[in-house]
């Protein structure tokens, strides 16, 4: 999606685009008021990196039947709080965090935001358990 995405995604409101599936937002304009275009849609794949969401409209989002994958990296203003909307989905990822490759440590920062979403996502239970990946 091109950088102004923002004002196109009222189309994805056409029934033809709901099975779209996987849809890139990252680094756009995108607001939590533009994801409630996306509450039709059957996505798998979604990635809202880099904008500017505080996390309200992440409600608008379902979990995929097969598998769920949602990117929240580098989102300055995500309220950790809102991660609470994806308690419950199984057999999803959520990654708040770039991967770590041998070698790299996570930052106090990032790994407060990893403890948070843990703790809100799946009450701290393992991932086995809670049926989510939280990267």
């Amino acid at each position: 999606m091109p950088k102004n995405a923002s004002a196109l995604l009222h189309h994805l409101g056409d029934p033809s685009l709901s099975n779209i599936g996987d849809i890139k937002l990252e680094s756009s304009d995108v607001t939590d008021d533009d994801l409630k275009y996306l509450a039709l849609i059957n996505l798998w794949s979604i990635n809202l990196s880099k904008t500017r969401i505080t996390g309200r409209g992440l409600g608008y989002l379902r979990p995929n039947k097969k598998w769920s994958f949602i990117e929240l990296r580098d989102c300055v203003a995500l309220d950790p709080m809102y991660l609470a909307h994806f308690k419950g989905w199984r057999r999803s990822t959520i990654r708040l965090v770039s991967y770590k490759w041998t070698g790299e440590v996570y930052s106090e920062k990032e790994l407060k935001l990893l403890d948070m979403a843990s703790q809100m996502i799946c009450d701290h239970q393992p991932e086995n358990v809670c049926g989510t990946q939280i990267r």
